[in-house]
């Protein structure tokens, strides 16, 4: 039997935990623990028990994604595309993996180990982190060829319309371009000079076209194409491939409509459109119809959609291309607006550097080079490269003397230009059957596609940065896991407006990342396992709304 004991020592107090038994009849002490003073007892037994170590998991954000992705079953039907024999982790994962890192902390295959280690993918995957190394990733993308990738694309959008119920019947396209940091020795061929969207012209770059349903911003379809390649030439073979691959896709959907904007223009591609499954909006240069713009507002027509406040149209026929089409002309007060804003901003620059130029000239340096004409007319040139500016002002370049510079702002060609121009828009179909409003619309509606392309180029959020990889085979296998990571938080928003809940893809990632898996590890008694317990981190009420909405209480241990 067991049972406390007191000692004094010195005055002072001890309790000990004893233990007896009969030995030859007789009660024997066998055991003997000191428990320390009556204080020191009380605290012990009164205060929690102090943990040995606490982990915390990323638990929201992969919850998420991988609800989404187990939905579409992405790791089975990248495994059955993509034979591998059974030893480690399949492509599927490896290339899960690398989508879901893209979505929550965009980072190297050398460091992906180290972020996948501090999330609940090793619980779900079952993989141990050692092997996430760079070289496990490049075996296992050297193993997708280009081919495979195709399929997988195409199965995948056919999934996502299916189980998403994604309106087909207006789809959106546009290409950017990412720079890199590729040698200029490199030989891989998708990387190229050009002119960069995010004004890096001396690196070489990637160029990424997008097809994106309007019903949601939903990506479907992508393809990767050499940096320097003409945006006509990459729509043209975009086009053709969509066809080739969506063909039973699109044969369900009887009034498909492609948004285009006017850098995809040409005779060839607008025949293309005519032969294929889709409708086409696209825009014009301005200059293309220059009658058209000298039409008084007075003849236009308001529109009437709240959404297109302050917008007027006018709606004529011309021939377009050779071929007869619908033409809008759309005007925008708040274009307007924000033109006029932008040219008394540059007009402001503009005559700063003029003056300062102009002084220069009427006071030069008795030590300097005498400036020639040739010289002091490239530097006016470059000065007035600004929108608008060489229409807005004239100049002349003089050598009496030494050369003098002579400027000034034309008010009648600013007042023509606002009267003309500014403010306006020229759009053009072969949807004839639509009301003008739905056209202005649709067009309007490449903002989704556009956000697409921010978000890719986020740093924090479904970034395509860094791309560490040098070979062309690569560079698209990360073009894939990329899209497959826009696709993904794409769906994430749908299933959260489904339950009425609308926020952006940095909004909800944000919060998911606040809700972590917490793992307390107690020690163990005596020789025994320490004891663990497993729980998530007090939400806020942001993000509990998205943990309920999106029933992610399945991936709680």
């Amino acid at each position: 039997m067991a049972f406390l004991s007191k000692k004094k020592i010195n005055g002072k107090t001890y309790y000990y935990a004893l233990e007896t038994k009969r030995i030859n009849g007789k009660p024997r002490v066998v055991s003997q623990v000191y428990l320390g003073k009556a204080e020191e007892i009380i605290q012990k037994v009164t205060a929690p028990p102090r943990p040995q170590a606490v982990q915390a998991k990323e638990f929201g954000t992969i919850a998420a994604l991988m609800k989404i992705a187990q939905k579409l079953s992405l790791r089975e039907l990248i495994d059955e595309v993509v034979i591998k024999r059974s030893q480690g982790a399949s492509v599927g994962q490896y290339l899960m993996i690398a989508a879901f890192n893209r979505c929550s902390s965009p980072t190297s295959k050398s460091k992906i180990g180290e972020w996948y280690e501090q999330t609940i993918l090793p619980r779900l995957f079952q993989i141990e982190p050692k092997y996430l190394t760079s070289q496990r990733f490049w075996d296992n993308m050297d193993l997708v060829t280009e081919e495979e990738l195709t399929e997988i694309q195409v199965e995948l959008a056919k999934r996502v319309v299916l189980l998403y119920q994604v309106d087909l019947r207006v789809l959106l396209y546009d290409a950017t371009n990412f720079f890199t940091y590729i040698d200029t020795t490199n030989p891989c061929t998708l990387p190229q000079w050009g002119h960069n969207k995010q004004k890096r012209n001396d690196l070489r770059q990637i160029g990424l076209a997008l097809l994106v349903a309007r019903d949601g911003g939903i990506p479907l379809f992508h393809d990767t194409y050499q940096g320097n390649q003409a945006d006509p030439v990459e729509f043209d073979r975009f086009i053709r491939e969509l066809i080739k691959r969506f063909n039973d896709i699109f044969t369900r959907c009887q009034d498909l409509t492609i948004v285009a904007d006017k850098g995809n223009n040409s005779k060839k591609n607008l025949k293309l459109l005519d032969e294929s499954p889709f409708h086409f909006v696209g825009s014009l240069v301005l200059s293309h119809f220059k009658d058209l713009l000298a039409i008084p507002l007075e003849q236009y027509q308001d529109c009437q959609n709240e959404r297109l406040a302050g917008v007027k149209y006018y709606r004529t026929t011309r021939k377009v291309f050779d071929a007869p089409r619908t033409v809008l002309v759309v005007f925008n007060l708040a274009l307007l607006k924000g033109q006029l804003q932008g040219i008394h901003h540059n007009l402001a620059k503009t005559r700063q550097q003029l003056f300062s130029l102009q002084e220069k000239l009427n006071n030069p340096s008795p030590k300097g080079r005498k400036p020639k004409v040739s010289s002091v007319t490239k530097q006016v040139e470059q000065i007035l490269s600004r929108q608008f500016m060489k229409t807005l002002f004239w100049y002349k370049v003089t050598d009496q003397e030494g050369v003098k510079l002579e400027f000034g702002f034309d008010n009648q060609a600013f007042e023509e230009l606002k009267r003309t121009s500014l403010g306006k828009t020229i759009l053009f179909t072969d949807r004839d059957d639509w009301p003008a409003e739905e056209i202005i619309l649709a067009y309007r509606d490449q903002y989704e596609i556009e956000q697409c392309f921010k978000q890719m180029k986020d740093p924090s959020w479904v970034s395509w940065d860094p791309c560490f990889h040098w070979t062309d085979h690569k560079i698209k296998v990360h073009s894939f896991y990329c899209f497959v990571a826009l696709l993904l938080s794409s769906l994430l928003l749908r299933e959260l407006a489904n339950k009425q809940i609308n926020i952006s893809v940095p909004g909800a990632l944000e919060k998911l990342s606040k809700i972590k898996e917490v793992r307390i590890i107690y020690p163990g008694k005596r020789a025994q396992e320490p004891v663990v317990v497993t729980m998530l981190t007090e939400m806020d009420r942001e993000s509990k709304k998205l943990f309920e909405a999106l029933e992610l209480a399945e991936y709680v241990v």
